[in-house]
């Protein structure tokens, strides 16, 4: 009987959890949702997987009281290490998400793979943010950086195929001096969404002879004047790793600045043999 209550809990729970997300995706959009997103999956998880209903276990009392000081884990075989201030939420290893049960049974530390860490820091200090001062800052103008990093075989730093793909054309094509913005150093390309709720997107990338090293895409609402938040996508061939950086439409103007430190913070992080 106590199971049988548990069970249909839990189902209402979970019910009622993406209802939530539902209505959230339909509220905002582009980087907010999402942001709201990130926020909201420890919620479900919880709700999903023991604080409706089961009893903690001395499995994940363990996990609970092991948390170091750092993350450590390998980006395309380079072991990297970095200051859990910096860490939103938490890094996600080879083997099961974190939208799956059993997750915090993969393999951790430095010799295990990562399949994707985020870190958040203030603009231009590079200082961490903690999660109070993240959300605070989402509440208002937002002027640090999320930096998200992600294993790639792909070595070289051309990201022209990702761009096309979302413009849906050749690049050269709309390569035109009407849509270079000399101030940015950027091409720029505005496209509206068949979704409603994308509204539209506006996709600035820079051209460096026969590649696109990088490039950020926009999005906001038809009736809105202003962008919403803009990610930046960019290789670290270093570390085999895919950058995507989360700023402010604002700060878009120091975007060579911005890559050039996040590939240095990056590469600060390589953890060095003993």
């Amino acid at each position: 009987m106590k199971k049988t209550s548990i069970f249909i809990k839990n189902i209402l729970s979970r019910r009622f959890f993406f209802l939530l997300l539902f209505a959230a995706w339909q509220a905002l959009r582009g980087g907010a949702a999402l942001l709201l997103l990130i926020f909201l999956t420890p919620l479900m998880i919880a709700i999903c997987y023991g604080v409706f209903g089961h009893e903690h276990s001395p499995e994940k009392d363990a996990i609970a009281h092991t948390r170091s000081n750092s993350v450590c884990g390998k980006l395309s075989g380079t072991i990297i290490e970095v200051s859990r201030k910096y860490i939103l939420l938490w890094p996600e290893y080879e083997g099961r998400s974190s939208w799956e049960k059993g997750f915090t049974k993969n393999k951790k530390g430095c010799d295990a793979n990562l399949t994707s860490i985020t870190m958040t820091m203030a603009w231009p200090e590079l200082l961490p943010l903690s999660l109070a001062e993240f959300s605070a800052q989402r509440r208002s103008d937002f002027n640090g950086i999320v930096l998200s990093l992600k294993p790639t075989r792909v070595k070289n730093e051309d990201m022209s195929y990702a761009l096309e793909g979302l413009l849906g054309v050749s690049a050269p094509e709309i390569e035109r001096p009407e849509n270079y913005i000399e101030q940015l150093g950027l091409y720029s390309f505005e496209k509206k969404q068949k979704s409603s709720l994308d509204g539209i997107k506006k996709y600035m990338w820079y051209r460096d002879k026969n590649i696109v090293p990088f490039y950020f895409i926009c999005g906001k609402q038809s009736s809105e004047k202003n962008y919403a938040d803009c990610s930046g996508n960019f290789k670290i061939s270093e570390i085999g790793a895919l950058a995507e950086i989360t700023v402010s439409e604002a700060n878009t103007k120091d975007w060579k600045n911005i890559v050039a430190s996040m590939k240095k913070f990056a590469l600060s992080k390589i953890k060095s043999e003993r």
